[in-house]
């Protein structure tokens, strides 16, 4: 049984010896039953009285916990949250990592590409040269002498000189 059982059966209990007094004293019983019965009515109230003041004690303590267990659940949700959010920041964090990582890689692969054409072009126009300079040991006396240049000079001069 729990205290408020308690309670409950010590009530009814003082009810029935209430009951009991009146009909004792309808009974016309002697002055000294009444006398016996009136201290055990008034020992049975001192009990009920504590067992009242205990259940009161006993439900406030059970407020102060569910408070404060309240609380805690509270700040176990606040905690959980924060957590959330920490997680997310992170993930944000290697996000952006990873897409300043792309860019650095775009970039390098733009300028590999630009220096690869560039080495190209000047392969193109070195190989170019090289057939100038052996077109002129080629060419003969007589055509140096009229100025004549070689066909591999307007090719050169058309693609490389015009741009």
């Amino acid at each position: 049984m729990n205290g408020r059982e308690k309670i409950i059966a010590e009530r009814s209990k003082t009810k029935d010896y209430i009951d009991k007094t009146r009909i004792v004293l309808k009974e016309n019983n002697t002055f000294e039953e009444i006398k016996s019965l009136k201290k055990e009515l008034k020992k049975k109230n001192k009990e009920l009285e504590k067992s009242d003041k205990s259940l009161k004690f006993h439900k406030s303590g059970q407020k102060q916990c569910e408070k404060k267990i309240s609380l805690i659940i509270n700040e176990k949700n606040e905690l959980l949250d924060k957590i959330h959010q920490y997680e997310l920041m992170k993930l944000d964090l290697k996000l952006q990592k990873s897409n300043d990582l792309k860019e650095k890689i775009q970039k390098a692969e733009h300028r590999v590409n630009i220096t690869k054409k560039l080495l190209d072009n000047s392969k193109e126009e070195i190989v170019m040269l090289k057939n100038i300079i052996d077109d002129y040991d080629k060419l003969g006396f007589f055509d140096f002498i009229m100025n004549k240049k070689p066909e591999s000079v307007r090719l050169y001069s058309n693609k490389f000189e015009n741009k």
